[in-house]
């Protein structure tokens, strides 16, 4: 095998074009973009209107100061088989009937001054 010196340049001149393609063809790393988080971030736990009456937050702590306790119409002692331990449960027990407060006795007992219900 006869090599030139035009063989050995051309050869030469291959791997040295080949080595820097090579070497050059690095990728930097990816940086991911972080946002800064807020110091202060959205309370999802709060309602979302001040002026709108919740159930949760306004109504059942007062049904439970004054009726969904102890040897009431709690979840256990269920006095007069009403439980006003929870939504379902006043719905559900609570003799409600939607859009007639005065039909409802859960209404008429609230708006009586009868303190034994």
């Amino acid at each position: 095998m006869n090599i030139t010196h035009t063989g050995i340049i051309a050869l030469s001149a291959f791997f040295i074009t080949a080595f820097i393609i090579l070497a050059g063809c690095e990728h930097e790393p990816f940086e991911p973009i972080v946002e800064e988080l807020d110091e202060n971030p959205i309370d999802t736990t709060l309602n979302c209107f001040e002026d709108t009456v919740y159930y949760k937050e306004d109504i059942q702590p007062i049904i439970d100061g004054n009726c969904s306790m102890s040897d009431c119409h709690d979840a256990v002692t269920k006095s007069d088989g009403i439980d006003l331990s929870s939504y379902d449960r006043v719905i559900n027990t609570g003799e409600i009937k939607p859009m007639d407060p005065d039909g409802s006795e859960f209404y008429t007992s609230l708006s009586n001054d009868n303190t034994s219900k």
